[in-house]
């Protein structure tokens, strides 16, 4: 390297061989950790899935229960619903009289 100054000419000599015997192996360090971090990921996903598929079957499973409980409970509900409205219409009469 060649440089001119004030004072006069300065010459330096850089030995680049170094550079360049690191920068390959800098290159593949790199990119062995890039495919490590890809493997780790699919690894990770899988074993997400994996561990969440006995919580997503027990989500299934309960809102099953809830949908069939508040099916099985429309009809009764219904029918309270019915007779409370029956009462209302005539509060004078006991429940056995507006049954006849």
């Amino acid at each position: 390297m060649k440089r001119t100054g004030a004072e006069g000419m300065y010459f330096a000599f850089v030995d680049a061989a170094v550079f360049d015997t690191w920068k390959p192996i800098a290159l593949r360090i790199a990119l062995a950790g890039l495919g490590i971090l890809a493997a780790l990921l699919v690894v990770n996903i899988f074993f997400a899935r994996w561990a969440l598929r006995p919580v997503e079957q027990a989500w299934n499973t309960q809102r099953q229960f809830v949908a069939d409980a508040s099916h099985e409970l429309k009809t009764p509900l219904t029918v309270i619903l019915a007779n409370a409205s029956i009462l209302a219409r005539h509060p004078e009469k006991t429940v056995e009289e507006q049954l006849q």
